[in-house]
């Protein structure tokens, strides 16, 4: 009976036991579906989340279409090591042919270090490992979903692409003062990213795209994103640069910076009839004397606002001859070079024992005396120096341009009803000194002479393109002043810049060649506060070409050179007949419009040289010269042979020193350059002798000096 007792409380307590386990069974699974809907109920109130998203910045471009500034999509490469369905077997099988295909396409780190730094991130299963820092455009991505391991799905072979949209300088420091930067390089977020100076930040409004939004909603596969309100794209600013002409402003000025370790170097060329500024470059030295952007916008900022020197003197003999109370004709004596106004010296730049003598107002000008100058200036306005200034204020040369930047240099033009206007002042600002100009303000006046007395607003940006609409806004050239002077007066001013180049301080840049016209410029450079700095000078050379019909118009400034000189002539006069030279190749019409005689080449006789195709092309077309340039390389080599003329390609490899031998000092430059080796030149004109021979192996950064003829 206990047995069957002990048996039946057994049966019971087994059966509670199960009972109470049911019910905890039955009450969790009854929470947990519980809890199951409330996520599914608390998923379908769930607000969808709304970003914002920009259109695409608009592109600033040259005038023929050139990118200066665009906005382009650029991808990051990452691997996801411990996604669930990662093909191990196919990572390990094609490990060797993945890094070393890696290699030859990203082009930034070996076979052997992709090897080592994959297995680093492979043995860790990292959810997000960088496979490179370098950031890739879609072509190479493709390249990339091409190798084996990576042509397979997301999941099984883990690649995580990241899209960026950054805002890319194509042509490197070019202009980068005058086209800008933004803020930030990326432009994804949702603050839209702004110009912080230059083109940029004036034609902000233009160039930003519109605000878009996309709509992040919760769905049983996931998130998913819908485009609500499509973004416009910004539009395009078309500027009046011409790419090749500053590409032969930058060359011309960088090697003079280089060879004079100027502080700066600034160079623009304007179109004489429309005002537009086809080039613009402020270049400087680093601390390692390597050529770099300049920290400021010396052509037009306030930074370049200075004393403009010796070109200034064609502004006061234009101000003279319209009183018509002088003429080119007339004498001053210019004693010996010094002449005291007040209790202060006027001294000729150029001062040498003896001095000039007499010299008719013609020979001031051709030989920049600051006597003479200031002898006329104060024979003429000595009483009413007012009527100087107000002139110059009627030529604008005291007002900023309209070209929507932020800095421009406003120029300091004093006046005799100031207080800072002293007995001195009229005799030292008719030669360039106490008062403060942009070399474009001088530019700006040059091309006026050039073009017939019309003054032309400086233009920089042409039209607005809309990739909807097409042209949207145009800004045509316009007028600055319809007349700086009689026809007549200028006219005589044309006649001596020219003379100025022939016989004067220009003499020694002519060329047999073409006719230009211009005047060198040598400014002491003053410190506020401190006064002038000893042996610190602004070189400078304005003018224009060819002097028959005037086509283009130039002005070159080198502040503080410290070696070869620092006279206009001998510093900034070069960089000036360089860039006109290079101008000559590249446009044929200055050619047909000057008194460039066409003839054939054979009849010269063919002087052995070397060049750039294009240029030589340009060349052999107009003089008519059948020619065998069937090159693919950029590089030609032209010889003579029995009055025959030969051309062919010379293959460049990048490991060795190039044969540098009759080459123009901007290509030389260029071609060393872009091998990472330092230049020294020295002289002016072709490289007739290179201290590396020609085939010589030199490591990056080694160094070459050039001796020119």
């Amino acid at each position: 009976m206990a047995d069957k007792g002990l048996k039946k409380r057994l049966q019971v307590l087994v059966l509670s036991m199960m009972f109470i386990a049911l019910i905890i069974l039955v009450g969790g699974s009854w929470n947990i579906f519980s809890q199951i809907s409330e996520i599914h109920n608390l998923e379908k109130h769930i607000d969808p989340i709304e970003h914002v998203v920009y259109g695409r910045r608009g592109n600033i471009r040259a005038s023929d279409g050139s990118p200066l500034a665009v906005s382009i999509n650029l991808y990051s490469l990452h691997i996801d090591f411990g996604t669930e369905g990662f093909d191990h077997e196919g990572f390990k099988k094609g490990f060797r042919k993945t890094v070393s295909q890696l290699s030859t396409i990203l082009k930034d780190k070996s076979p052997y270090q992709y090897k080592v730094w994959l297995k680093k991130g492979y043995k860790k299963k990292s959810r997000y490992f960088r496979i490179s820092s370098k950031k890739i455009n879609y072509s190479t991505l493709e390249k990339i979903r091409k190798i084996p391991f990576f042509d397979q799905s997301k999941y099984r072979s883990g690649l995580i692409v990241s899209k960026n949209a950054l805002r890319s300088y194509p042509l490197q420091f070019k202009l980068g003062r005058t086209i800008g930067r933004l803020n930030r390089e990326n432009l994804d977020g949702e603050v839209q990213a702004s110009g912080k100076y230059g083109i940029e930040e004036g034609y902000q409004e233009v160039l930003k795209g519109g605000k878009g939004i996309y709509r992040k909603e919760r769905a049983s596969s996931g998130w998913i994103q819908n485009l609500i309100d499509k973004p416009e794209l910004g539009n395009d600013v078309i500027t009046t640069i011409d790419i090749q002409i500053q590409d032969a402003v930058e060359n011309a000025l960088a090697a003079k910076v280089k060879q004079t370790k100027a502080d700066w170097g600034t160079a623009i060329v304007m179109d004489i009839k429309t005002g537009d500024i086809v080039a613009l470059s402020n270049l400087e030295l680093n601390k390692k004397e390597e050529i770099i952007e300049g920290e400021q916008n010396y052509a037009i900022g306030n930074a370049g606002n200075i004393e403009p020197g010796s070109t200034f003197k064609v502004a006061s003999l234009l101000t003279c001859l319209e009183t018509e109370k002088i003429d080119t004709s007339k004498v001053y004596d210019t004693e010996n070079g010094i002449w005291q106004v007040a209790d202060q010296k006027v001294k000729d730049s150029d001062w040498k024992e003896g001095g000039h003598g007499k010299l008719t107002v013609s020979e001031i000008i051709q030989k920049s005396s600051n006597v003479g100058t200031a002898k006329m200036v104060t024979e003429v306005f000595g009483k009413h120096p007012d009527k100087f200034i107000n002139r110059l204020y009627y030529l604008k040369l005291n007002e900023p341009f309209h070209l929507n930047i932020k800095g421009l240099g406003v120029p300091e033009i004093r006046h005799p009803s100031q207080d800072n206007w002293w007995g001195t002042t009229l005799a030292w600002m008719s030669f360039g000194y106490g008062l403060k100009m942009t070399p474009l303000h001088t530019l700006c006046l040059y091309n006026a002479i050039a073009n017939e007395g019309v003054m032309m607003e400086p233009r920089l940006v042409k039209e607005v393109v809309s990739h909807k609409d097409g042209v949207i806004e145009q800004f045509p050239p316009t007028v600055r002043v319809n007349s700086i002077g009689s026809l007549e007066n200028i006219h005589k001013i044309q006649n001596i810049l020219q003379e100025t180049v022939e016989y004067g301080t220009g003499r020694k840049l002519k060329t047999e060649k073409y006719h230009f016209s211009g005047k060198t410029g040598t400014a002491q450079i003053a410190v506020q506060g401190k006064g002038y700095v000893s042996k610190a000078y602004y070189a400078s050379f304005a003018g224009y070409f060819p002097s028959e019909h005037p086509e283009y118009s130039c002005i070159v400034v080198i502040a503080n050179p410290k070696f070869h000189g620092y006279y206009g002539g001998q510093i900034a006069g070069p960089v000036f007949r360089q860039i006109a030279d290079r101008l000559y190749s590249y446009d044929i019409d200055i050619n047909q419009k000057g008194d460039f005689v066409k003839a054939p080449l054979q009849k010269y006789g063919v002087k052995e040289f070397r060049g750039y195709k294009k240029d030589i092309k340009n060349i052999y077309s107009y003089l008519e010269v059948d020619t065998m340039l069937k090159a693919t390389t950029p590089i030609i080599h032209v010889m003579n042979k029995k009055g025959k003329n030969l051309s062919y390609n010379e293959k460049l490899k990048k490991s060795v020193v190039p044969n540098l031998d009759g080459m123009s000092a901007s290509d030389a430059i260029y071609l060393l350059e872009n091998r990472d080796y330092h230049v020294h030149i020295s002289g002016e004109g072709h490289v007739i002798k290179q201290s590396v021979a020609p085939g010589t192996k030199l490591k990056k950064g080694g160094h070459i000096y050039l001796q020119l003829n």
